[in-house]
């Protein structure tokens, strides 16, 4: 590799850092898992605070992301308070969690 190929590379490098900095943000998860309890209207709860306002006890979550699959609920947001909120109505609820990590 000749010196000015080096070069490009190690530019093209500092770029891409500097466009992935600029546009990522932390990102937060947690799971709910499918208990006892069932969890078939869950999600639509939670589609309501993403759309909506939220509710008297849970805040409003415009970022909030959901994936359903069969054994759990994966949901994902960039507001690590409002999710450590929802995972303390939950688990009070007795839905099982992993906690926000």
């Amino acid at each position: 590799m000749s010196p000015e190929d080096s070069k490009r590379v190690i530019m093209t490098r500092k770029i891409a850092e500097q466009w992935l900095t600029k546009v990522s943000s932390l990102e937060y998860r947690l799971d709910i898992l499918w208990g006892p309890k069932g969890i078939k209207t869950l999600p639509v709860m939670l589609r309501s605070l993403r759309d909506k306002t939220g509710s008297a006890t849970l805040p409003q979550i415009p970022d909030l992301g959901i994936r359903e699959v069969p054994d759990k609920i994966s949901i994902w947001s960039s507001d690590r308070e409002s999710l450590i909120r929802l995972n303390t109505w939950l688990e009070r609820r007795n839905y099982e969690t992993t906690g926000v990590w």
